[in-house]
């Protein structure tokens, strides 16, 4: 997730500020005063209020999942678990990275001094992170897809038989391919008055190198999983709406349960994946921009309209990372059940529970059916 932070980054070589026009004339013709409202609502304000709730959200909710991936053999939890576990990660270098922005608020000059040094190795680590949950998220779509289609030889493929080792391609692709990012960045400086203003922008001799990477980068990173995303999450619920009424005639009392958790868990991902896709738009939207008119740059000539919908994807982002347990527990009423087991022992939740097992009707022990998941 390519951000302000992530710049190639630097301001020009020069003094000047955002603009001397009243607006840049780009897609929203965003005036200089609008966008720093903005910045300072974004960026000072909810971006570390969502990563903090999500921070709490996912560190409580990996917990949760963490009991349903030692009981289950479905490989799907240990991709959610996983999924959380780098979403969480996220979330923290996140809530790291706006701390300048706050020190800002006081010492501008500490400010950009901090966030500029940071710069050099958070923007990399941000974007490993990012991208693999968005790996993930693919291939949650994948094995779903492909649990729906093949319920009973699923196992027998490879996201079933070496989660794992997907995960750790997942992670390790992203650690190499990323790789120019760090290589060809440099810390600039220039004089503002009384101040240093300190900048990170790629070496001159990497610029054209760089602009062709950051093409494929947006291909491979953005566009590709957008689309898969896309076409999956139409034909989950048409592969899942025909599953249903064939195996309705089939199943009996004894898989009854695990169906249900089947539905559910497929529920979850569907939720994650669309939530995914809706959040990523903008992203997606502004790199195409980029390469479609190169006035949609870091410093061109629509740079405000630029770093609008960039700020705008930065505060997305880090809503996809901090809804998983939300997600959750809003759709799976067993990730509810479990959660409110764990962490509420209030007499009204005693309550919800004792009410909930009534009408349940022993429902809650279908988590235990590990033997039949081995099926799936």
């Amino acid at each position: 997730m390519e951000n302000r932070n992530n710049s190639s980054f630097s301001e020009e070589n020069s003094t000047s500020s955002w603009g001397s026009a009243d607006n840049d004339g780009g897609l929203f013709s965003i005036t200089e005063e609008a966008y720093e409202e903005f910045a300072f609502i974004s960026n000072i304000i909810l971006s570390p209020i969502i990563c903090a709730f999500g921070i709490v959200g996912n560190s409580l909710g990996l917990r949760v999942l963490w009991k349903d991936t030692r009981q289950q053999k479905l490989p799907i939890y240990l991709f959610l678990y996983s999924l959380t576990c780098f979403d969480l990660l996220y979330l923290i270098f996140g809530l790291l990275r706006h701390i300048p922005h706050i020190i800002d608020l006081i010492d501008k000059q500490l400010a950009n001094y901090i966030e500029e040094h940071m710069k050099l190795g958070t923007i990399y680590v941000d974007m490993v992170l990012a991208h693999t949950s968005h790996a993930l998220i693919v291939v949650m779509s994948i094995e779903r897809l492909n649990a729906l289609m093949r319920p009973f030889t699923v196992k027998n493929s490879w996201l079933s038989r070496y989660p794992k080792s997907i995960i750790f391609v997942c992670f390790m692709f992203n650690v190499i391919f990323l790789i120019p990012y760090p290589l060809y960045f440099e810390m600039g400086s220039y004089q503002a008055g009384n101040m240093t203003e300190y900048y990170i922008q790629f070496k001159e001799e990497a610029v054209e190198t760089m602009d062709m990477y950051m093409l494929v980068q947006t291909i491979i990173d953005y566009v590709i999983p957008a689309i898969v995303i896309l076409i999956i999450n139409i034909a989950i619920p048409v592969v899942y709406s025909r599953a249903i009424s064939e195996r309705r005639a089939i199943i009996d009392m004894t898989s009854q349960g695990l169906n249900n958790q089947q539905t559910k868990i497929t529920s979850t991902v569907f939720c994650i994946t669309l939530m995914y896709f809706l959040l990523s738009l903008p992203n997606l939207f502004i790199k195409v921009m980029a390469f479609i008119d190169k006035g949609y740059s870091f410093d061109g000539k629509y740079k405000l309209s630029f770093w609008l919908f960039i700020d705008i994807s930065n505060l997305f982002s880090y809503i996809n990372a901090a809804n998983d347990i939300i997600i959750y527990i809003l759709v799976s009423d067993h990730y509810r059940r479990v959660f409110i087991q764990m962490y509420c022992h209030s007499p009204c939740c005693r309550r919800w529970r004792r009410h909930h097992d009534l009408d349940s009707g022993g429902e809650s022990k279908d988590i235990s059916l590990s033997t039949i998941s081995e099926r799936y």
